[in-house]
């Protein structure tokens, strides 16, 4: 299989730093620039898929990724681009080779260059010299100022989301004020296909819920790399749905399937148990605390 060119991929990271300005605002675009070190080896990180729970027990199941970008602190901070991780078609991520595919690679780009600039961004907050720009301030998107970054986002990277196969949405790429929701899990974007055609969907009122509970989507530079990785995401199940494979929506598909298990009346029994078991335990040792404060006064 052949690989992808060292320079073919500096031009794709560049151009996908260049591009959005506010996912990768400055001092990372000049690591991406200055600092992009291409080496030939694989890189891989574990990820949580789901949450189960099974006869009693609570399990999180996870998945190897193969990472594409990264950031490394030593010798001095810096990007590294895992060539490596080209070579090989993958059953998790788009089994298609994706070496062959340059659209693909991009895909595969942008999704861990955003990680990579999550963890360049911590690792300023600690060093104590992260300084935030005003489009890194606490606040969400409103509904005209996320509907205009969507489709800034589309027009902006035409090396991700290429003219022809924006055509393909029949339906067009909307934006959608209500909150998107599958079998009870949040979902921030949603491409489907039926006999209208194909058509991609992002939820602006799941992005502010997530920005509402706390746990992320805090800044506007949030609200941006959200929107270019759920369109990065939504475009893969889009061009699979085109050639005819989809392998990711195949995962996705397992993965809920897992998060959609019910518990058994067996397990619900134990669960019950334990937890009784539990409040009688805490409520034994409040008594006796209770008690000995009582003969101490």
């Amino acid at each position: 299989m052949d690989i992808i060119d060292e320079e073919t991929l500096r031009q794709v990271v560049q151009e996908i730093v260049r591009a959005n300005p506010t996912v990768f605002p400055p001092p990372f675009n000049v690591l991406a620039r200055e600092e992009l070190w291409v080496e030939p080896s694989s890189e891989t990180r574990t990820e949580e898929a789901a949450h189960v729970f099974r006869d009693g027990k609570s399990q999180v199941l996870t998945v190897e990724r193969r990472v594409l970008a990264k950031f490394y602190t030593v010798p001095k901070p810096h990007i590294v681009i895992h060539q490596g991780s080209l070579e090989v078609d993958d059953d998790v991520e788009p089994a298609i080779a994706i070496a062959d595919n340059l659209l693909l690679a991009a895909w595969r780009i942008t999704e861990d260059l955003i990680f990579a600039a999550n963890k360049y961004f911590v690792y300023r907050r600690k060093k104590k010299r992260f300084s935030r720009s005003s489009q890194d301030e606490y606040r969400p998107m409103e509904l005209e100022e996320f509907r205009t970054a969507v489709y800034g986002a589309l027009e902006r990277n035409t090396a991700l989301f290429p003219k022809w196969l924006v055509d393909k949405l029949d339906r067009g790429l909307g934006v959608r004020t209500d909150t998107g929701n599958l079998d009870g899990q949040l979902i921030l974007g949603w491409f489907t296909q039926n006999q209208y055609g194909r058509g991609i969907d992002i939820f602006h009122g799941s992005f502010l819920e997530i920005h509402h509970s706390g746990y992320g989507m805090k800044t506007v530079r949030d609200f941006e790399a959200g929107i270019l990785g759920v369109l990065v995401h939504e475009f893969v199940h889009h061009a699979g749905s085109c050639t005819g494979y989809d392998h990711e929506a195949r995962f996705e598909w397992q993965r809920n399937a897992f998060k959609r298990q019910e518990l058994s009346p067996e397990a619900e029994k134990t669960h019950r148990f334990i937890m009784q078991l539990f409040i009688l335990a805490v409520a034994i040792i409040m008594g006796i605390i209770l008690f000995a404060l009582i003969r101490a006064s």
